[in-house]
């Protein structure tokens, strides 16, 4: 018996070993015996097997966890398409339960988006290469629609038999919302949500191709908002983004269906009008501009603002996209030369208007940098009984070298839109304060002066110190400088302007309203501000030996 246990105790530790790996005790040693006896040998054998199975047994658990736990959704199917198995993934992309698809055809899943044909060329391609891919949209358990990247692999036997049929798929609902979002972000101005310069080319383009075929015109309209950058500096870019949005809201309520509108950037829109004569866009252009006339209402705040237009009409003015915006841009500078809130349709000889406009730019600023060109007139204000002067106000002439003299109604609208109107401004009141103290030093009687100051300077804050700064130093009483606005300065922001014109008064200077009765004339702020001089504008003076409304109007500003 002891022969016996002795030869048979190696397959007993053989066997042993066998047990606590069937019961998953990973930790167990299996024996390896060293003789060369039948039951080593047998021992040994078994041993290799057990170890065999063990391996395999892990690698299988392993491809079970990697299958239980992927964080993509895993189906398999008989040859006959039959669902066998699936993971908790695919339950939770589909909200099905095991037990509800086991069985079934994955077509359960269809969402019907896809046609036969499709269907017939994945067919097609797996059994042409045994694998497919592609994004398809199936339906879950709820009914909602789902986008879902799908691989589809084919399994084969040694026969070369189909076998199973292994789906891999991933749900990119996250991943489409993302790219609709990047394509939203590409072509749509984030601000005012209008398409961008980018979609405004490319839907511009499409509609001259249609204008093409049916020999139709087209009109593209270059907006620029008049004033805008003096609201976006002084009172930042917060209230100017609200202002943007509210005008992008405003020329949107007057589009019709066919039209584009878009946000070229900045203060600047554009608009794209299909199968539009010269007439017809000018009408547009009109109601775009009384659109804006209605005042800002920005966090209890009201503020004016204008556009100027300019008008291309294809295939007139050009028959590319790019050669329509240039010619448009060209026709809204002229609009601005011959005053803010109005269009201009483009002339071929627009371009010298254009090239002139940067000419005086550069030339105002090397006269600003060298001091030179610049001068101040002075125009005198009489008594019509006396003949006595009364005062006199201090105008702006430029002579340049080479222009030669520039008129003030031309190089100030440049000098505003070029953000060269704050430097000039400053110029002017320091000059005023030069001329005041040379006329007095030669004894000659010095009458109050009427210094002119532009809406671009109303809105600066520092505005109220330079000018106290600079008529203090040289001694100059506020009583002897009057400040002089025109109407449309006030009324582009009125309540800064108010504010900057009180603050002038406090300091001893008298207000002067300049341009009086232009279509902006509000008795509210003139009782708010009480100035001592109305200007009116001299459209009704000059007319008022003729025209009877004039001369009312005249005398009824007479009696303010």
């Amino acid at each position: 018996i002891l022969v016996l246990a002795r030869q048979l105790n190696p397959l007993a530790k053989v066997s042993y070993a066998a047990t606590q790996l069937n019961r998953e005790d990973w930790s167990t040693q299996i024996p390896k015996l060293s003789g060369k006896d039948e039951v080593s040998v047998f021992a040994n054998t078994l041993t290799d097997l057990v170890v065999s199975m063990y391996q395999k047994n892990i690698e299988l658990m392993f491809a079970q966890r990697v299958f239980d736990e992927s964080g993509q959704g895993i189906i398999i199917t008989d040859e006959h398409k039959k669902i066998l198995r699936v993971n908790q993934t695919f339950l939770n992309i589909t909200g099905y339960q095991e037990d509800e698809v086991l069985g079934k055809n994955p077509s359960i899943l269809s969402s019907g988006m896809q046609d036969a044909s499709f269907y017939q060329n994945l067919h097609q391609q797996l059994e042409t290469t045994g694998r497919w891919q592609g994004e398809v949209w199936n339906r879950n358990k709820a009914g909602t629609l789902y986008p879902e990247w799908l691989i589809i692999n084919v399994l084969k036997n040694k026969e070369n038999q189909i076998t199973n049929y292994i789906g891999i798929f991933d749900d990119i609902t996250e991943k489409k919302e993302y790219e609709q979002r990047l394509v939203h972000l590409a072509n749509y101005d984030v601000l005012t949500q209008l398409p961008n310069r980018h979609l405004m080319q490319m839907e511009a383009k499409i509609l001259l191709q249609q204008a093409q075929k049916s020999s139709q015109s087209v009109a593209l309209m270059f907006i620029d908002l008049d004033k805008f950058k003096f609201i976006n500096d002084s009172l930042g870019h917060p209230t100017g983004d609200k202002v943007l949005q509210e005008v992008a809201q405003r020329l949107e309520e007057k589009m019709q269906t066919s039209m584009l509108l878009a946000r070229w950037g900045g203060d600047e829109f554009v608009v794209v009008s299909p199968n539009t004569s010269n007439s017809q866009a000018a009408e547009i252009a009109n109601k775009l501009i009384e659109a804006l006339h209605r005042p800002f209402m920005i966090d209890g705040e009201r503020y004016h603002l204008g556009m100027s237009i300019g008008i291309a009409l294809y295939p007139n003015n050009g028959q590319t996209v790019d050669h329509l915006l240039r010619a448009a841009d060209t026709a809204m500078y002229q609009a601005k030369h011959t005053g803010v809130g109005g269009y201009h349709l483009y002339e071929s000889n627009m371009n010298d208007h254009v090239e002139r406009f940067f000419k005086i730019d550069n030339a105002l600023h090397e006269s600003l940098e060298q001091g030179t060109g610049l001068s101040l007139a002075f125009q005198p204000q009489y008594d019509a009984k006396t003949s006595r002067i009364l005062s006199v106000e201090l105008l702006l002439r430029w002579e340049h070298s080479i222009l030669g003299k520039i008129s003030p109604a031309e190089f100030i609208p440049i000098a505003e839109e070029t953000g060269q109107m704050e430097k000039l401004g400053k110029w002017v009141i320091q000059e005023s304060a030069r001329c005041y103290q040379a006329l007095k030093q030669n004894g000659v009687h010095v009458v109050p002066m009427s210094v002119n100051v532009s809406t671009q300077q109303l809105n600066d804050d520092q505005l109220v110190a330079f000018i106290h700064q600079t008529y203090q130093k040289a001694q100059i009483p506020p009583s002897d400088i009057m400040i002089e606005v025109t109407e449309s300065a006030i009324m582009s922001n009125e309540n800064k302007a108010l504010e900057t014109l009180n603050a002038l008064k406090s300091l001893g200077h008298d207000i002067s309203v300049d341009d009086f009765g232009t279509g902006y004339a509000c008795l509210n702020y003139i009782q708010k501000i009480a100035p001592a001089e109305l200007k009116i504008d001299q459209h009704f003076v000059g007319d008022m030996l003729n025209n009877v409304d004039s001369k009312n109007i005249v005398a009824f500003t007479l009696a303010l």
